[in-house]
């Protein structure tokens, strides 16, 4: 039986379950089973006094909209530039695909089904551009920031909500990956907007909060298979909740039957790539490669995001210094207050980072967007209350806006860093590819290293090939010319590809650097005239 067989036949054992369920629904004893559930409300309330009628306050809504209009403004730019090498990859293997084939195809981790099939719709509706492959993220990046406003108007009050929305909107790390092809808005919204259904659903033990809350899950981890540890822990989290309050008897089956239901749903959306995705993640070093590379390093992570920003590493520390600090002991004060909400918010990312740590996967930065959202809300608190004990007091009639001063100067300080976002694409694939075509001349050659190479070819220039061996760029050097050769992630193909590394950088003149906002993404161009001389054979 082939793994599309196998998907079949277990969505065909989900559709038969599920008739069971519903013909259980119908009979008395759902009335039994929803006695048994019980009633899970009154779990949590929110400390400060909730902010019911936000939806309906006027300033609030006109806060909203302002900040929302804001953020689609500020991610039209760069739009249309360049896509880089993963949202290349994504768009030939997955988006291009026939609806059918697409939804039924993982083969490897690079398919974020929902965003493919969103960008699917979205390229078949405009055309094939950049743009249109990006425009469900950008969407849901905007919805992101509505799910942190809805959230933070819960748990803190409005003003926190609409500063916290604007930090965000201006935030360069929130338009990058807003200008990405890939589904990691879609998982920081569903993060945010699941921990507000969840909330409302202890609130108030509504069914139709754990409905709600099953289905963004389910949709979440369909559009990254790492909101699986969102879901669960949330059910830590809950447990622990229970056992605190002495309600594990009485209140469990409500929260339980939600938490099932996410994972209910979510088989049915990878029922038919289950078998796939087991096939992908057996292999050794499945989604994150055999080679030692310093990706598995957590230091790494942060030494990824200071090259973005161009902050030397020196300075990068002492910031992240910090604003650890800052926020580590905004996190430690506000726990004796709201201590289910700073748990839902640091456990997912825990959880996930300790996981992938023991299991030697690759320590991604982006893997933690999705706890940006509570890391603003955090800070934006923390300098709120600052404002409130130090500056209120002595700015007399001024108070309410002196106090808001340093979430203003935060919001100033990340605007500044916006024009280095916009100043390069991601990577600058066409810049390079134009240039060389500008220099050939009779008898040139031009190969791409690795995954700069099935870029070219497959995208941006087809015909130019790809090498990952000496005895592939000895194959197609020029023999009365010049070879150019084009790569980028240089530290990775250090790690993986020593040997065809040292010839290139040692035999080959640098020529131009084009760089672009994502880190060790530079586009590099190097030549050589002639064969080089005393290549042997690796």
């Amino acid at each position: 039986m082939t793994v599309l067989h196998e998907g079949a036949f277990l969505l065909r054992i989900l559709l038969v379950a599920d008739a069971a369920l519903l013909l259980l629904l119908l009979t008395p004893a759902r009335r039994l089973l929803m006695m048994a559930a019980g009633n899970a409300g009154g779990l949590w309330r929110p400390a400060a006094s909730p902010d019911r009628d936000a939806g309906r306050d006027a300033t609030f809504l006109f806060a909203q909209a302002a900040v929302l209009l804001l953020a689609l403004l500020l991610r039209i730019p760069s739009l249309n530039t360049d896509l880089w090498i993963d949202e290349v990859f994504t768009l030939v293997n997955y988006v291009r695909l026939p609806l059918g084939s697409l939804v039924t195809n993982f083969t490897d981790d690079n398919q974020h089904l929902f965003f493919s099939v969103l960008a699917h719709i979205s390229t078949s509706l405009f055309g094939e551009s950049p743009w249109a492959v990006r425009l469900p993220a950008v969407l849901f990046g905007i919805a992101s920031i509505w799910a942190a406003m809805r959230l933070a108007a819960l748990v803190f009050d409005r003003r926190v909500a609409a500063l916290s929305g604007l930090l965000l909107a201006v935030s360069w790390h929130h338009i990058w990956f807003s200008q990405n092809a890939r589904g990691y808005t879609i998982l920081l919204f569903g993060t945010l907007f699941a921990t507000d259904l969840l909330l409302r659903a202890l609130r108030s033990g509504q069914w139709r909060y754990w409905t709600g809350y099953a289905l963004v899950i389910a949709f979440t981890a369909w559009a990254h298979v790492t909101a699986v540890f969102v879901a669960l822990a949330h059910g830590v989290v809950i447990l622990l909740l229970l056992v605190r309050t002495g309600r594990l008897r009485t209140a469990l089956w409500m929260p339980a039957a939600g938490l099932l239901l996410a994972g209910w749903f979510t088989l049915h959306l990878y029922a038919l790539v289950i078998p796939q995705m087991r096939e992908f993640f057996s292999r050794p070093g499945g989604g994150t490669g055999v080679t030692p590379v310093e990706w598995r390093n957590p230091l790494w992570l942060f030494n990824e995001i200071f090259q973005r920003l161009g902050v030397p590493t020196v300075f990068g520390w002492t910031g992240v210094a910090v604003i650890l600090l800052v926020v580590v002991m905004i996190a430690w004060w506000y726990l004796r207050r709201e201590p289910l909400f700073v748990a839902l918010a640091i456990m997912p990312g825990l959880l996930l980072g300790v996981t992938m740590y023991l299991l030697g996967r690759n320590l991604w930065p982006r893997m933690f967007f999705n706890e940006a959202g509570f890391v603003i809300m955090l800070l934006v608190f923390g300098l709120l209350a600052v404002g409130d004990s130090v500056l209120r007091r002595y700015a007399g009639n001024a108070g309410n806006v002196a106090a808001t001063l340093p979430v203003w100067l935060l919001v100033a300080v990340s605007a500044l860093t916006l024009p280095g976002l916009y100043r390069h694409p991601k990577q600058d694939f066409t810049g390079a590819r134009d240039f060389v075509r500008g220099q050939l001349a009779p008898g040139d050659t031009v190969v791409g290293l690795h995954v700069t190479g099935r870029v070219y070819n497959q995208y941006y220039a087809p015909g130019w090939p790809e090498v990952s061996s000496v005895q592939e760029l000895q194959r197609h050097q020029s023999a009365r010319g010049n070879t150019w050769v084009l790569y980028t992630l240089p530290n990775y193909i250090r790690a993986v590809m020593p040997d065809l590394f040292r010839v290139v950088e040692e035999q080959y003149e640098l020529v131009k650097v084009f760089p672009g906002t994502l880190g060790d993404g530079d586009i590099i161009v190097r030549r050589h005239h002639s064969p080089p001389s005393g290549m042997t054979q690796q």
